[in-house]
């Protein structure tokens, strides 16, 4: 709908000069190469051939005066922006109402989809990635002791151990950080749960995944419940051969 609506205005707007310029008695090929060697001088500043994830290419946009919102409540408040209201309603599209009124679900959407993958990340990391750590840490200090009882010099077993024990009290750590954070919501109004969720349960779902991730270059490789990096790797690279 905006894409269209953006093309629907430029189309005007390149019609419209057009026609003034036959109007005036100019020829059809004179006017048209005038109208489009203005217009690609005008939109030479959105085109960038380059890596658009790069950090060059966010000081480039600076430079050029072109928004960059990061992420979706930076940009979705724009939507009702004066010039964009009188652009829907323009080409009747959208009123303002009906913009305002997509504003509030494209909120409500967003905080529910944060907010269950927060619990769905939460539920995941407590009942598969934090039993499968224990379980290597029971193994590894049945070894330890056994190695003891032997005479036996188990260094690398017990500095294995502490490194999964540190990495077990990280995540749970994370994980009481998510659960808390989910819980509260943020507060009454859509904006303030909207807000909570990106300032809080989506930096808090990354320190589970940072922790889940150190443990996954750990913990032995037949305790894991869930597939590995190294695993999805394989498959992809299977599948594109066959």
């Amino acid at each position: 709908v905006v894409l269209n609506t953006i093309m629907a205005e430029a189309l005007d707007q390149m019609c419209t000069e057009l026609e003034a310029s036959l109007a005036d008695g100019k020829r059809f090929e004179e006017a048209l190469q005038s109208l489009l060697s203005k217009e690609i001088k005008t939109a030479k500043r959105v085109v960038f051939n380059g890596d658009g994830y790069n950090e060059s290419w966010h000081e480039e946009a600076a430079k050029r005066g072109l928004l960059n919102f990061k992420n979706t409540l930076d940009a979705l408040p724009h939507l009702t922006d004066e010039k964009n209201v009188a652009l829907f309603e323009r080409y009747h599209v959208l009123s303002g109402r009906e913009l305002e009124s997509r504003l509030e679900i494209a909120l409500d959407q967003y905080f529910k989809t944060i907010n269950i993958e927060g619990e769905t990340t939460a539920t995941i990391a407590r009942t598969m990635i934090l039993p499968a750590a224990v379980r290597y840490m029971n193994d590894l200090l049945a070894v330890a002791d056994r190695a003891k009882g032997l005479g036996l010099d188990a260094a690398g077993v017990g500095r294995t151990l502490a490194e999964v024990n540190g990495l077990v009290n990280d995540l749970a750590d994370a994980l009481d950080t998510l659960v808390r954070q989910n819980a509260e919501l943020g507060g009454e109004s859509l904006h303030e749960k909207a807000h909570h969720m990106r300032d809080h349960i989506i930096p808090a779902m990354t320190a589970v995944r940072k922790s889940t991730d150190q443990l996954e270059k750990v913990v032995a490789d037949d305790l894991g419940p869930l597939p590995t990096y190294r695993d999805l790797l394989v498959v992809k690279e299977s599948l594109r051969s066959s």
